[in-house]
């Protein structure tokens, strides 16, 4: 789901048992701006009656590392109360919205399923992008380079704030091989550097898997914070796609676990991720995210293979059967 000002996206999802589905299941959700997207997932968890309890508002269950719901029941009640605070934040937007921007392209009035808050047609600051954003260039220059001569390495770029600096993704920021494509892009010998807008399809995914492995909403310990299963899709969605004036969002309010959701890293990563409300094959409501891949010219939400379904509690990638 996507609560900031851009709108609201929801898929929502049936799961089956083995790696086959039959049909898309046909339901509304309330969305604020858009229509809903189906699809078909079918590696969900099957959570068995031995799973451990955890001591949430609702009763939940943690099997494999993955949280979600005790029963059909306790999930239902959850999705309910979840949409009744999500209603009234949206009624509180409507009054509280005063003049709108006369460029439809602006993130506040949702009609993109397919950029992030950090959209990639305005050249912004996104992880490995090369630029410092503490210098307010939006144009890589050579004093960004030299910038990076001056400091050092790290294992931390998500934590530290040098996450600019990670070029290849590999999780290490600011290393020989990050500076290397840096100077051959200035140079002339590179023609960009790969940023959410720029790559090709195949780079774009490619760059994905990377940075699900480097963002660290799966490292939360669901018994520690006392999270259910959309609290790591809510996340998992600041900081992939980011939220719109996030001190406005609903998720800057109390979330009522031992963990606020961070907003340290707001769409950092610059992904039109969405989160998805599903079932399990036990039919129990459960929540992924999703990541449309798509060319942009050929905007189909219908359209499968244009779409990477993730767990965001283990990075896991959930296939379509």
């Amino acid at each position: 789901m996507y609560f900031d000002k851009r709108g609201l996206i929801v898929t929502f999802i049936k799961c089956r048992p083995l790696t086959k589905v039959t049909k898309m299941k046909k339901k509304t959700l309330r969305n604020i701006l858009f229509g809903v997207s189906m699809g078909a997932l079918s590696v969900l968890p099957n959570l068995s009656t031995h799973a451990q309890s955890l001591d949430t508002k609702y009763q939940t269950v943690v099997e494999n590392g993955i949280v979600t719901f005790a029963s059909k029941e306790e999930g239902e009640r959850a999705k309910k109360d979840y949409d009744k605070r999500m209603e009234g934040w949206k009624n509180s937007l409507k009054s509280t919205s005063t003049e709108l921007p006369s460029n439809i392209d602006h993130p506040m009035f949702g009609l993109n399923y397919y950029v992030s808050a950090k959209s990639p047609f305005v050249n912004d600051f996104t992880y490995g992008c090369g630029r410092d954003p503490n210098g307010g260039d939006f144009i890589l220059t050579q004093a960004d380079l030299n910038t990076m001569f001056s400091l050092g390495t790290s294992t931390e770029p998500l934590r530290d704030g040098t996450w600019w600096m990670d070029i290849d993704r590999d999780g290490v920021s600011n290393t020989l091989l990050d500076q290397e494509r840096v100077i051959k892009y200035l140079s002339g010998d590179l023609a960009q550097i790969s940023v959410p807008g720029l790559e090709t399809r195949a780079e774009a995914e490619e760059n994905f898997l990377k940075e699900l492995k480097i963002d660290w909403t799966s490292d939360i310990s669901a018994s520690a914070a006392n999270w259910l299963c959309f609290d790591y899709g809510t996340q998992a969605f600041i900081n992939f796609n980011g939220v719109y004036e996030p001190q406005n969002s609903k998720f800057a309010e109390d979330n009522g676990t031992n963990l606020q959701y961070d907003f340290s890293v707001n769409g950092v990563f610059g992904r039109p991720l969405r989160r998805v409300a599903t079932y399990t094959i036990n039919e129990i409501p459960h929540e992924a995210v999703v990541l449309y891949n798509g060319p942009l010219e050929d905007q189909n939400p219908k359209n499968f293979d244009y779409k990477i379904y993730v767990e965001p509690q283990n990075d896991q990638i959930q296939k379509i059967g």
